[in-house]
């Protein structure tokens, strides 16, 4: 069980995960996750994105996007279809219609939710 745990403090604290993702929101999406893993990994891979990726496709498919606006903000995130100080606003998401996120639907619902936060 200690080792469980010391996996799950190495991964919140340090992971490659962790590390990668605090590169991106630094840079705030001025490099892609994957021109940072292959920067920053040395051939390692990142699992955050994939997963993402896979749980934002149930999500689509099932109507459930606007139900869990977390899981749709971070996937929009990693995209670069919403900036990353979006983060700390995920609930707003219901302003941002579940359609495909290029759409001018959303660009027109995120520029009226950064007008209404005053970002």
């Amino acid at each position: 069980m200690s080792c469980g745990l010391a996996d799950l403090i190495a991964t919140c604290e340090g992971g490659r995960n962790q590390r990668v993702a605090g590169a991106f929101a630094e840079l705030s999406g001025q490099k892609t996750l994957g021109m940072l893993e292959e920067e920053m990994l040395k051939g390692q891979k990142l699992q955050g994105e994939l997963t993402s990726n896979e749980v934002q496709a149930v999500l689509r498919a099932k109507g459930w996007e606007l139900d869990f606006p977390l899981f749709t903000t971070v996937n929009r995130i990693i995209h670069g279809q919403l900036p990353v100080e979006f983060i700390t606003q995920y609930q707003r998401i219901s302003e941002v219609e579940a359609v495909e996120p290029s759409s001018d639907a959303v660009e027109s619902a995120i520029e009226d939710a950064f007008t209404a936060l005053k970002v």
